[in-house]
């Protein structure tokens, strides 16, 4: 794969992905490579009792990311 190609399959694919119940606390993971294109969170987080927002910033933009951290604070903790 090149670099370029690389580049444009990090930038599509949804820009946030969230999990996990809602309410309680927060984990909001800021993706600066976007390499979470699959639209879901690994099977190894399924196991955290915590929401999760992760944003994939090449897809989304950082404002994306400040909108998350408010919403989820909003809601409880956010770590």
């Amino acid at each position: 794969m090149t670099e370029e190609h690389a580049k444009d399959t990090r930038a599509t694919g949804s820009p946030v992905v969230n999990a996990g119940p809602d309410g309680g606390a927060s984990v909001l993971v800021i993706d600066p490579a976007g390499a979470g294109v699959h639209g879901t969170l690994p099977a190894s987080w399924s196991a955290l009792d915590a929401h999760v927002a992760w944003v994939r910033l090449p897809a989304a933009g950082p404002e994306t990311a400040r909108t998350e951290l408010s919403r989820l604070g909003a809601t409880g903790p956010v770590h």
